[in-house]
């Protein structure tokens, strides 16, 4: 059985640091970024230059934390009804 609390908690930690890193690299290298987010994640759409402002970050890295929480508390709440 899987406890929802714990494996939501890491998750969510897993997610800041690879949020925090693609923002890393978006800050550095923004046209390594534009070509990855291009090309591997959003299958050829158009993308324009990262807006990096402290706010977005923020807002950015408080949405995927709060979407990735619910996805993984919903997943082991399934997870866990099958016996």
């Amino acid at each position: 059985m899987l406890n929802g609390a714990k494996i939501t908690k890491v998750s969510v930690i897993w997610a800041t640091i690879i949020y925090l890193g693609c923002v890393l690299i978006a800050w550095l290298l923004p046209s390594l970024y534009i070509w990855g987010a291009s090309k591997l994640v959003h299958f050829g759409a158009v993308v324009g230059q990262p807006s990096l402002s402290f706010t977005n970050v923020i807002l950015g890295l408080i949405l995927w934390d709060i979407l990735v929480a619910i996805l993984v508390w919903l997943f082991a709440l399934i997870y866990n009804k099958f016996k």
